[in-house]
Parts: structure tokens; C-alpha cells; sequence
């Protein structure tokens, strides 16, 4: 049965979520009868292109993919549409959005569909009536801990329609090589959304003059750093880069930074704290950083202390502090949780298992 990942976002473009659909489409065209659908939008001319080099690194090839028109920000007619050559070729809908499954259900056609938050009350009741009919065929979901509050809302019978599927990264772009000569460099690579970490970066390089930070994703002059106080002179910002160009930056420093705070407010304005799985981690576990992360649940449900990663109070700074003096002075320690967490990743986080993961669900 081939498979229709239909999909409202802007495509190619440079968000994280267009990003996790080129990576994931690119995995899931390698292992099934796959095609992803992309909406031209008329207000955006960036989704009309097919240069998939430009924005991830990946050649045109490597996705089956196809794009329908957009006339309006709704995009009822697009999802109608796609949902019927799903339906006219016996195929099942990959769902992201729940305006996607609800068509998808409305018409009859089997879907799987992947959540990264809490559902509303509409959307726990399409869950609900998906399952039961007998269309919705899986629930996917990036966090232990994002299934266990749907199981809670919705009861313990469902538990095994869900399924963990934490985010990932591309293991061909992102090489086991680590700098690791003369003075170690530390680095973030990510927004400076609130919650995202810098409100710990900044303070960290204040209190560790004599270390090099890097930070991948911002401007010294954005309003949201001004926030945080004074930039050192240790602390160089890099700006926002393309996708194509990150797995470059990665060979600029040793130590990666993840100071997620229990809230993470994104650009819509949501909470996605609780049920978060970073890119940006996977990428630090594919590259071989020693990580040093902070000690959320969330977190926890991917990397170990002192095994794969040196956790450590998310609002701590002394800590994660003296967690930074740690690594820097212990080389037999960083070593060993660099070859750990490459390893993990290898054997559970890169696309293509996860894509199989999914695959061998259904």
C-alpha cells in the first residue's frame, strides 16, 4: 500500500518542520511505496521550487514528491484534494495536521496520524472516532511523555494504537568527526526562543571567560538576546544558517550546549517544553559532541548522565558551570560520552530507523 504524507507546511522552506519532512521523506522514499505532498502557495513562492540542494542539502531525486495548488491560508481545497488521490489510488494518508486526518476520516480513507503536542478536545475525539471506525491505523508520537497524556485522556485501551517515535537526524550529513585540537570550543546550535537556552548561555560564557562559545541561530543585536544582559567578547554569534551549511558548523566546536527550560515558548506562541524532542540533539548525538544537557524528563527519555551526555540543573548556571570545567579537564570522560552517544544514535535515532520504526508499526 503506498503511503501519502499530506502536508499544509511550506515546503522546501527553512523551518524545522520543513526540515524533518525533506529528512523523513527522503528515509520513508527509500523503504515504501512513498510520495509527499506539498502545497504551492500562492502568498509564498519559495514552495513552487523543487531546489531541495538549496535547502537541505539533498537532491530532488531523493523524494517522491508532488505539489497541488494553495489558493488560501485554510488550505481546504489542497487537503481535499490530496486526500482524494490518496483515496482514488487506494493508498493510506500520513497525517501531521489534524485538518488532514479529519478529511482523511470524513472520506473514509485510512490514515496515520503524528502529533507533537496535547491534542485539543476535537482533536482527542478524532483519535477517539479514528480508532474505533477503524481508519486510524497508528498514532505517532515524538515523547513518552506526549503518549502518556493522551492515554490519560483517552484511556488505557488506546495505548497500544500509539506509538514513540522520538525526532532524529540524517546520519550521511552528519559524520562521526570531532575537532578535539588545541583549545576545546564550546557550541549551541538553535533559536533564542524563550526556554530554548539562552538565558543560560549568555551567563555561562560571562562566568567562563577563557572558553570560546559559539551560537548557531541568532544575531548579538537580536531583541531577544538584548534581554539577557551584556554579550562577551567569548561569546561570538554566528547568525541564523541554512540547513545545508549546519552539519559544517559542527566541525567548528567539541561541546554542545542543550539548556532547554521546562517551558519553551516557539514562534506561534505555544508551550512545546513538555513534549519536545530536538532536532538539534540528534544532530549533537550524529556529530559526536559531548553534550551537556539539561536534566528535564523530556530530555531524559534520550540520553543518560555521565553515559551519554553530563546532565545538569536546567536554571543552575554554577552547574553547568562546573559540568563545563568537567569535560574540558577530564579527556578520558568526554571521550566516552562522545562514543556513546554516536553509538546510540546509530543504532536508534537517524532517520531511516525511524522511518522503519513507523513502517513496521502498520
Amino acid at each position: 500500500m503506498k503511503l501519502y504524507l499530506i502536508t499544509l507546511a511550506a515546503f522546501p522552506f527553512y523551518s524545522a518542520e520543513s526540515i524533518h519532512l525533506a529528512m523523513f521523506g527522503k528515509a520513508m522514499s527509500k523503504l515504501c511505496d512513498f510520495e509527499l505532498l506539498t502545497p504551492m502557495k500562492l502568498w509564498r513562492r519559495e514552495t513552487w521550487s523543487f531546489n531541495l540542494k538549496k535547502y537541505y542539502g539533498i537532491d530532488v531525486s531523493d523524494i517522491n514528491q508532488r505539489k497541488l495548488l494553495q489558493v488560501s491560508p485554510a488550505g481546504k481545497s489542497f487537503v481535499k484534494r490530496a486526500i482524494a488521490i490518496a483515496a482514488n489510488n487506494g493508498g493510506l494518508v500520513y497525517a501531521r495536521q489534524q485538518v488532514v486526518a479529519e478529511e482523511a476520516l470524513k472520506n473514509s480513507v485510512g490514515f496515520v496520524w503524528e502529533i507533537h503536542a496535547l491534542p485539543s478536545a476535537a482533536g482527542l475525539k478524532l483519535i477517539d472516532s479514528g480508532l474505533k471506525a477503524g481508519l486510524l491505523k497508528k498514532v505517532v508520537v515524538i515523547s513518552h511523555a506526549l503518549k502518556n497524556d493522551i492515554v490519560d485522556s483517552l484511556g488505557l485501551e488506546i495505548a497500544e494504537s500509539i506509538l514513540v517515535a522520538p525526532d532524529a537526524a540524517d546520519d550521511s550529513k552528519f559524520s562521526y568527526c570531532t575537532k578535539r585540537r588545541g583549545k576545546l570550543v564550546v557550541g549551541y546550535v538553535g533559536s533564542a526562543y524563550p526556554g530554548k537556552g539562552a538565558e543560560i548561555i549568555l551567563p555561562l560564557a560571562r562566568r567562563c571567560p577563557d572558553v570560546e562559545f559559539l551560537f548557531y541561530g541568532a544575531s548579538k543585536n537580536d531583541v531577544a538576546i538584548k534581554g539577557y544582559g551584556a554579550v562577551p567578547d567569548n561569546l561570538i554569534f554566528k547568525g541564523k544558517v541554512p540547513y545545508s551549511e549546519i552539519p559544517a558548523c559542527f566541525d567548528e566546536f567539541d561541546i554542545a550546549l542543550l539548556p532547554n527550560q521546562p517551558k519553551v515558548i516557539v514562534a506561534n506562541g505555544d508551550d512545546i517544553g513538555k513534549y519536545t524532542s530536538p532536532m538539534k540533539l540528534f544532530e549533537y548525538m550524529a556529530a559526536g559532541k559531548v553534550i551537556i544537557a539539561s536534566d528535564l524528563d523530556i530530555i531524559k527519555e534520550v540520553l543518560t548522565h555521565r553515559y551519554t551526555a553530563l546532565l545538569v540543573g536546567h536554571n543552575d548556571v554554577d552547574a553547568w558551570k562546573q559540568s563545563l570545567k568537567e569535560v574540558l579537564n577530564d579527556s578520558e570522560l568526554a571521550g566516552l560520552l562522545s562514543v556513546n552517544a554516536r553509538s546510540e544514535f546509530s543504532e536508534k535515532y537517524t532517520y531511516s530507523a525511524r522511518a522503519r520504526l513507523i513502517i513496521n508499526s502498520l
